[in-house]
């Protein structure tokens, strides 16, 4: 297992996740960062509100930024080439 942090990135601000999760590897950590990125979505579309993310990006314990998922990669393939 190792310590991986799912950080925010909200309008050029970085919010950094403090404790982090074990997680088996860099796949599981971007299951992670997606499932998360839906909830955020999902919460914005019920208040009718702006996504108040960007961006989602996993670092390891050292610091370093092994990923980045903007949030429209939550949505489905067909949703995504919508709005682009």
């Amino acid at each position: 297992m190792s310590l991986y942090f799912l950080n925010l990135k909200s309008r050029g601000r970085l919010i950094a996740e403090p404790d982090g999760s074990d997680l088996p590897n860099l796949a599981a950590a971007l299951r992670e960062a997606l499932e998360a990125a839906r909830e955020i979505l999902a919460s914005a579309i019920r208040q009718g509100a702006e996504p108040p993310v960007d961006l989602i990006f996993i670092t390891d314990e050292l610091g370093t930024e092994l990923a980045a998922i903007p949030l429209i990669e939550a949505l489905p393939a067909s949703m995504q080439e919508r709005l682009r």
